[in-house]
């Protein structure tokens, strides 16, 4: 997991990775930093988003092309 990310978001500014902590990775959100750990983080992490929030965020930022949006942002990785 923690090299899917580090392939997709190497270079995103938004996002640092621990050298000597492999399982750390740290985004920086407006207002603060947090540091996560791999472990358990996608088990943590299975939220599901409120159908009415989906629904926007399909006719905001979903290209009418393209196939629908997961329902977490964990089944891109």
């Amino acid at each position: 997991m923690i090299s899917g990310f580090q392939r997709k978001f190497n270079k995103n500014k938004l996002m640092r990775f621990d050298l000597l902590k492999k399982n750390n990775f740290t985004i920086i959100h407006s207002q603060c930093e947090v540091t996560y750990n791999i472990e358990g983080f996608k088990f943590k992490n299975q939220d599901k988003i409120n159908q009415d929030i989906e629904d926007i965020y399909k006719k905001l930022f979903v290209n009418e092309n393209k196939n629908q949006a997961g329902k977490t942002l964990l089944k891109k990785f």
